[in-house]
């Protein structure tokens, strides 16, 4: 069928591509693959096992998810009141990603969108004086999750 040979055309790109494709993620953050016919959590999987080898469980996160494959998980349970800001992803472990990839089976009627963003871009474009505040001052955040038992 013409979306296997989509499926078959990136993995082949990507394949043939890994040291550009990584230059760009380290040069613009991420890359975004659009149209190539990927219509399962499985075709997800099959891509990303051909980006990387390096996969990490989801422990120890605050989100309820579910796993969907053996590496693919929703990306949130939370209800759609809830809104989700700009986060490092599992900053608060030991063992955080180095990459992370998204992917939409279902398109959301309204909003859905994903801010992605540049933690070392926006530290780097704060203030000087924010940033020796942030450096200099000794302030500790804690942060209090939920348990896995609370309901939301």
């Amino acid at each position: 069928s013409g979306e296997s040979v989509e499926i078959d055309g990136l993995i082949k790109f990507i394949k043939e591509s890994r040291s550009f494709l990584r230059s760009m993620i380290l040069k613009y953050g991420g890359i975004l693959f659009r149209g190539f016919g990927l219509n399962s959590t499985k075709d997800f999987e099959t891509v990303l096992r051909v980006m990387g080898k390096d996969f990490k469980d989801y422990t120890s996160g605050i989100s309820p998810r579910t796993r969907v494959t053996d590496i693919v998980f929703t990306s949130t349970e939370y209800p759609n009141k809830y809104n989700m800001p700009l986060h490092n992803e599992l900053s608060y472990t030991n063992s955080y990603p180095n990459y992370i990839s998204f992917y939409c089976l279902v398109k959301p009627e309204h909003d859905g969108e994903t801010p992605i963003g540049n933690s070392r871009m926006i530290y780097n474009n704060m203030d000087r004086n924010i940033r020796d505040k942030f450096e200099n001052t000794n302030i500790k955040y804690i942060q209090n999750l939920p348990s896995k038992t609370e309901q939301y």
